[in-house]
């Protein structure tokens, strides 16, 4: 397996984690994921989306604008993330 096809499929196991109900602990692939590729956005922008699930919104974009600003790969997708979270904030 190609390291980006095992980037997507942890990526992609993270964000199952998310979804279900269940004992996972997609935090926990997500920071993985930061540390193993710090250059990449992608554990920023599911870390991103714990913290919405938890309602911490602000937290949210604080990652996001961190990867925006430190992170080689996947930015114009943290960026996208973050401009829709904004969006459904109340002003």
């Amino acid at each position: 397996m190609r390291e980006n096809e095992l980037l997507k499929l942890s990526f992609d196991i993270g964000c199952a984690g998310l979804n279900r109900k269940t004992r996972a602990q997609p935090d926990v692939i997500f920071q993985a994921l930061t540390t193993l590729r710090p250059d990449n956005a992608c554990g920023a922008i599911g870390m991103s989306l714990v913290e919405v699930g938890k309602g911490n919104f602000d937290a949210a974009i604080t990652l996001l604008k961190s990867a925006e600003a430190n992170c080689t790969q996947a930015v114009l997708e943290a960026r996208e993330v973050r401009v829709a979270i904004e969006q459904v904030l109340p002003q």
